[in-house]
């Protein structure tokens, strides 16, 4: 009797997966983050990283499938993807699924609408694409979410591939078999260093965008008949005993309760412009802020008790933290986001203007930031921040939190995810682009054509030149 693998198990779902196996509240809680993926994608924009990209795609050339914010002409899917994926994962403004510490946003969004739009699908099965997509990497970096940081790999790119080729299977419909095949090729492009986290450069978004491309790829070669491993997660050159070490036992019940338990609805929003293991301690510097009305001038010491997994990504090495050189690494820096919390009222996408990173206030708090550490055998699920500052006048105000906004029991609403979308595509578009944009995503299920929702993100800019 041949026992199924992991990937074919994933692949008899994947594509039998329909609008109708899906909760309502799964389907309702979707749009939202599409309408939050193209917000980011559009404040992008300003960046130069984002330039380079539309530069590249656009000189790349090919046949015009699907769209890209800011390119009036569509691009092949792949391209798009990659380039939605960079776009969408830019100012760490996207999303956190705190039980694998994964963000699904970027990666697995750009991959579903690209395909959908080049297969001139529906927003309905745009939808599907994304919940298999969302389900798909979740489950995998379920398998052990710390291993994979510890090792030095980006969740995100790394497990994202997996969630991107799903997404684009599933929007092509393509069967079984090719889904297998597709998920093999996807696990031979796991890729993904963590190195820009260290240095703050561009790199970070890039494994973003590079896993969304390689779902499109996966996906268009075993559609044409393309042959990959059947255990590209359990074999004995597979993912989990090549890179985690991970017991395949255990880790095949991961996939046990499939179209079961939805894990879609457990992804955060994030509020703060920032990496996500800053996020308690920000909301709890804002809750000293508005219980005690400090002025960073008063501040004599700010004390951080961190979790030691934590300490590698948001405050070592030190002098680097204390002194970030780009905007990238600000946001990868417990020292700037804490005195930039003290300082400010929103770490948002302003918290990092160049005249941010020098103000003399938040430089101030910053030399006086100290950190601890603790263990928590809860972490990832549990994220907690304890603040301590010590004021001129020898009060010593504490603030404990178990969690950030959203994951920790403090719902983010619809109308908190709306307005900072019309925050971010305020900074690129008029208000009634921006409006029709929320209109389109909100009817997203109905749209007869997902390139209705596209199509009025795309003229955002005028494009470069090809071959630029």
């Amino acid at each position: 009797m041949v026992t199924s693998s992991i990937s074919e198990v994933f692949a008899e779902w994947i594509a039998g997966l329909e609008f109708a196996d899906i909760p309502a509240a799964v389907i309702a809680d979707v749009p939202p983050r599409v309408l939050d993926n193209l917000g980011v994608q559009l404040a992008s924009l300003e960046l130069p990283s984002t330039r380079a990209v539309l530069e590249t795609v656009s000189a790349w050339g090919g046949e015009a499938q699907a769209s890209v914010p800011g390119l009036e002409r569509r691009l092949p899917a792949p391209s798009a993807a990659f380039a939605g994926g960079v776009m969408g994962n830019s100012f760490d403004y996207d999303d956190t699924h705190t039980p694998s510490m994964l963000h699904v946003h970027a990666v697995t969004i750009s991959a579903a609408l690209a395909a959908a739009e080049a297969a001139n699908r529906t927003g309905r099965e745009a939808l599907v694409a994304i919940v298999a997509g969302f389900e798909t990497a979740l489950r995998v970096a379920l398998t052990d979410p710390v291993r994979f940081e510890l090792l030095g790999v980006q969740p995100s790119s790394f497990v994202g591939v997996f969630g991107a080729t799903a997404a684009a299977c599933r929007a092509m419909g393509l069967d079984a078999r090719q889904v297998r095949n597709a998920l093999g090729l996807a696990g031979n492009q796991a890729s993904g260093l963590l190195q820009s986290v260290v240095d703050g450069t561009d790199a970070k978004t890039f494994n973003c965008g590079w896993a969304a491309h390689g779902g499109l790829v996966a996906a268009e070669l075993a559609s044409r008949g393309y042959t990959a491993p059947r255990q590209i997660f359990e074999g004995k050159f597979g993912l989990f005993p090549v890179h985690i070490g991970a017991d395949v036992g255990a880790a095949a019940e991961v996939f046990a309760d499939l179209g079961e338990t939805w894990h879609t609805p457990d992804i955060a929003f994030k509020l703060h412009s920032a990496c996500h293991h800053g996020h308690s301690f920000i909301d709890a510097i804002f809750e000293l802020k508005r219980a005690h009305g400090l002025r960073p001038e008063d501040i004599e010491a700010i004390e951080c008790e961190v979790i030691e997994q934590q300490v590698p990504i948001v405050c070592e090495p030190l002098a680097a933290k204390l002194d970030p050189a780009t905007p990238y690494g600000a946001r990868f820096s417990l020292p700037y986001l804490a005195a930039a919390a003290c300082v400010l009222d929103e770490i948002g996408l302003d918290a990092y203007l160049p005249e941010r990173l020098r103000d003399p206030r938040i430089r101030r708090v910053m030399e006086r930031f100290r950190y601890t550490t603790r263990a928590e055998p809860g972490f990832p699920l549990r994220l907690p921040a304890h603040v301590t500052v010590t004021m001129a006048d020898g009060r010593r105000l504490e603030a404990r939190r178990d969690h950030c906004r959203g994951p920790g029991g403090e719902a983010i609403g619809l109308s908190d995810v709306e307005r900072k979308y019309r925050a971010n595509a305020g900074r690129i578009l008029a208000k009634e682009r921006i409006e029709a944009i929320a209109g389109a995503c909100s009817r997203l299920e109905e749209l007869p054509n997902v390139a209705e929702l596209l199509a009025l993100a795309r003229p955002a800019r005028v494009e470069p030149a090809a071959g630029a």
